[in-house]
């Protein structure tokens, strides 16, 4: 799932998050620092909800992903964890609408991010000196 939904998530919760990126996916969205019963964020959400979005992201930009782009990430983040929790690869792609050979994909892509991912954070960790008495 992309950061910016996972954070949005966290402070509204996931359908509310969806919600947000219906709207005003694909730009970057300005969160007012006060919001109404009016104002287009209240009619979306709700206005108990918009205001703890105002509250945590008032007067800030939110860099949104596309509509498209995040539901996707969100189906592969859901299938990922099926798997790992134990479901099949055939269950998983008739619940999902796809054949075993495209949940295959997901998970290989997945796997492979992760193993540079992991690559990467060796890297950073070896190229950081140690704070020794010596070195200071």
């Amino acid at each position: 799932m992309q950061r910016a939904i996972r954070e949005l998530s966290n402070v509204i919760g996931l359908a509310d998050a969806i919600e947000v990126v219906r709207r005003w996916g694909g730009r970057d969205m300005y969160v007012p620092v006060k919001v109404e019963s009016g104002d287009p964020l209240a009619l979306t959400l709700g206005l108990d909800t918009a205001r703890r979005m105002v509250a945590h992201y008032g007067g800030q930009r939110l860099q949104l992903p596309a509509e498209r782009n995040a539901l996707l990430d969100l189906r592969n983040a859901a299938i990922i964890a099926q798997h790992d929790g134990g479901a099949s690869m055939e269950s998983i792609g008739l619940q999902y609408g796809l054949t075993r050979q495209a949940v295959s994909h997901i998970l290989r892509t997945h796997r492979e991010r992760e193993a540079i991912r992991q690559k990467f954070a060796g890297r950073t960790a070896e190229a950081a000196p140690a704070q020794s008495p010596a070195n200071i």
